[in-house]
């Protein structure tokens, strides 16, 4: 009996073009050439098989191209947090344009 993994590898080759002995770069390389004539947002088509033709060409390059040993650890540190950074200068002289005039802030005590 034929193994699943083997019957969706070769699914996946037919997909891109390519023959059973295609390398890593081959399969990179096909990926690429095909995502630039057939997705939707270059193509300008927004129909459903647009869409299904990309997807069908996404899942092949992933079928070829999962490894899970090559998978990325899980993060073990928290999330960053965004900190709104607030720059004063004081030092600048005021912006005239026209009529109008803006002069900096003051630097605030905090």
């Amino acid at each position: 009996m034929a193994d699943p993994d083997t019957g969706r590898r070769l699914a996946a080759l037919t997909t891109l073009g390519l023959s059973k002995d295609a390398t890593a770069g081959d399969v990179t390389q096909a990926y690429r050439r095909l995502a630039r004539v057939t997705h939707p947002d270059v193509t300008g088509r927004r129909d459903g098989d647009a869409g299904r033709l990309f997807a069908a060409i996404t899942e092949a390059y992933h079928v070829l191209t999962s490894d899970p040993l090559s998978a990325p650890p899980a993060s073990s540190s928290p999330p960053r947090r965004r900190v709104p950074v607030i720059v004063r200068r004081p030092d600048r002289p005021p912006i005239v344009a026209g009529p109008v005039c803006i002069t900096p802030l003051p630097p605030t005590q905090e």
